[in-house]
C-alpha cells in the first residue's frame, strides 16, 4: 500500500489488483505504517505537554511583566527623586540670582542718586 495519503491512482489500482478490495484493517495498517496522528493521541498530547509547555510560557510572561513593571517602578521613582533635586536646586539658584540682580539693582540706584546730587 502506499506511503503516505491521498494514494496515487496507479497505488490504489495496484492494490486492488493484489487483495481485490479495501478494508477497515487495510486502512488502519497504512495509518500505523505511514504512523498519522490519531484523535486520541492528539488529544493526549493537548492535554499534557502542550498545556504544560503553554502553561510554562504564560509563567515566563507574567514573570517578565512583572519584572518589567517593577523595573518601570524604580526608574520612575529614581527620576522622580532628581526631578524634586533639581527642582529645589533650581530653585535655590533662582533665589540667589534674583537676590543678586536686586542687591545689584540698589547699588545702581544709590550709584545714580549720589552721582545726580554730586552735579546739582
Amino acid at each position: 500500500m502506499a506511503g503516505s495519503l491521498p494514494i496515487t491512482h496507479d497505488q490504489l489500482v495496484n492494490h486492488l489488483a493484489e487483495q481485490g478490495f479495501i478494508t477497515n484493517l487495510t486502512i488502519q495498517e497504512h495509518l500505523e505504517e505511514t504512523e498519522y496522528v490519531k484523535g486520541a493521541t492528539m488529544r493526549q498530547w493537548v492535554a499534557t505537554e502542550l498545556r504544560q509547555e503553554h502553561d510554562a510560557l504564560e509563567r515566563r510572561l507574567v514573570e517578565s511583566v512583572r519584572d518589567l513593571f517593577n523595573r518601570t517602578s524604580a526608574m520612575a521613582d529614581s527620576f522622580d527623586a532628581r526631578v524634586e533635586a533639581a527642582t529645589v536646586q533650581l530653585s535655590s539658584r533662582q533665589d540667589t540670582v534674583t537676590s543678586d540682580i536686586k542687591s545689584r539693582d540698589d547699588q545702581l540706584r544709590q550709584h545714580i542718586d549720589a552721582t545726580s546730587i554730586a552735579r546739582n
